[in-house]
């Protein structure tokens, strides 16, 4: 679940809570943080995939990303129905994922795609990388998006 107020997200799988506050050092203080892959390392920036976790009825592969202490952003992709290999990837197979992607933003906060005081949310395909995912994005670059 996305708290609408809060921009925190809730993985009810772990019990854990994602949102604008949690700090790079808390969240290596973590059950989570000590068991995350870094996915690219480029001091100030620095992001982990956390594995696979239910959230609001769907499964994702989620990765957040920091810039020095500062979460910026959380990345979720629906993991139900995911091509084995790039072998099996379709554009089609990705343009559905969006569709699930986007149901579920809709249900949790009334659309796709939104700003908040904390942020904004947004769920896209991307083409030229190939995949579907959701973005919650909290800063740039050391800046808040908060208004």
């Amino acid at each position: 679940m996305i708290d609408k107020k809060s921009g925190e997200l809730m993985i009810e799988s772990i019990p854990l809570g994602i949102g604008p506050h949690l700090s790079r050092t808390e969240f290596l203080s973590l059950p989570v943080g000590k068991s995350a892959s870094i996915v690219v390392k480029n001091e100030p920036f620095c992001s982990y995939n956390i594995g696979r976790h239910e959230i609001s009825g769907l499964v994702f592969s989620i990765t957040v990303y920091f810039y020095d202490e500062l979460l910026e952003s959380v990345n979720m992709s629906s993991v139900d129905n995911e091509s084995a290999s790039w072998s099996d990837w379709s554009e089609q197979k990705e343009l559905e994922k969006k569709e699930v992607h986007d149901r579920w933003l809709k249900n949790l906060l009334g659309k796709a795609s939104s700003q908040h005081k904390w942020g904004e949310v947004w769920s896209g395909y991307d083409s030229k990388a190939g995949f579907s995912s959701i973005e919650i994005r909290y800063s740039w670059q050391g800046k808040s998006l908060r208004r």
